[in-house]
């Protein structure tokens, strides 16, 4: 009698309805596309800070004050846009670690999530 409860209690968790069309392929594009955004989005952060230093260099070396306040005003709006993206990138990775804690209490695999 105390195996039989001992045995309940080790045997794995059975998939609930709602997981039962959650298959390998599913829990692969999930995870690989979100991997595919931060990947994404982390190239257009990194393109953004050329572009910062790009026009700091020119601000620099600018001597007409006009000159130099369109250039400062396309700076400050391309610090700007790479503040959004780094928040986008925070969400997307809270967004892969949240998939991985998901797949984990459904008992998905490690391996799917490679």
């Amino acid at each position: 009698r105390g195996c039989r409860r001992l045995n309940r209690q080790l045997a794995p968790a059975q998939p609930s309805p709602a997981d039962a069309g959650k298959d390998e392929k599913y829990w692969r594009a999930r995870i690989t596309d979100a991997r595919t955004a931060v990947q994404r989005s982390q190239a257009f952060h990194d393109a953004l800070q050329s572009q910062i230093n790009g026009l700091y260099t020119e601000f620099v070396n600018m001597d007409d004050p006009a000159q130099r306040a369109l250039i400062e005003k396309k700076r400050l709006a391309a610090i700007a846009e790479q503040e959004r993206v780094k928040a986008e990138i925070a969400k997307q990775t809270k967004a892969i670690a949240d998939i991985e804690d998901e797949a984990r209490r459904a008992g998905v695999p490690a391996g799917w999530l490679r």
